[in-house]
């Protein structure tokens, strides 16, 4: 049998294998930075100072198990443990100093040596400036430390394309419960 107009099929795979490789490059190219809405926004350092308060005991727990090791093994360090959380943010550490938001998300017990989580939560504000905007967290948080280090990787409103770092303090930590003293700095357009 002739080929088809004499094109191989090998050509027709490889030009159909280069123009679906490009097809994402063009358009991306298509549209230019000068188009973007943050583009003619100059980036901005935020410090935001708040505590979080992490109640898992009580009437009024702000954080719920929602998983645990399957098998009935047990760790001094809650290995494999996952709690929800809507916590509050307030202006001082006592509990019932004034409300600046909530943190909702979740973490999991990740040390199987140590006292440590992996965090994945978003910290939203409900006052003030920062009404509506909220930072995302999503790090590695060795509870054990009295002080640690968590990334900001986003966030939303004000802090839209948000980057950065946290400063956790423990201030308060009882059995499960907690307050963590926040100190964020935040880039953000």
């Amino acid at each position: 049998m002739a080929r088809a107009a004499g094109k191989s099929p090998l050509l027709i795979v490889a030009f159909t294998v280069i123009h679906l490789c490009l097809v994402p490059v063009m358009g991306y190219v298509v549209v230019e930075e000068s188009s973007s809405p943050l583009s003619m926004r100059r980036l901005k350092a935020t410090h935001l100072h708040f505590f979080l308060q992490d109640f898992v005991t009580g009437d009024n727990a702000t954080a719920v198990k929602v998983a645990g090791v399957a098998n009935g093994t047990t760790s001094p360090f809650m290995f494999g443990d996952v709690y929800v959380i809507d916590d509050r943010l307030t202006q001082g550490v006592d509990p019932s100093s004034p409300v600046v938001g909530n943190a909702q998300g979740i973490y999991a017990f990740t040390g199987m040596n140590r006292s440590s989580i992996y965090m994945a939560a978003d910290f939203g504000f409900t006052t003030g400036k920062y009404n509506g905007s909220s930072i995302s967290v999503a790090s590695r948080n060795p509870i054990s430390e009295t002080v640690r280090e968590l990334a900001v990787v986003g966030g939303r409103g004000r802090f839209r394309l948000a980057q950065g770092f946290v400063v956790a303090s423990t201030r308060y930590w009882r059995g499960l419960d907690a307050i963590v003293e926040y100190n964020a700095t935040v880039l953000h357009y």
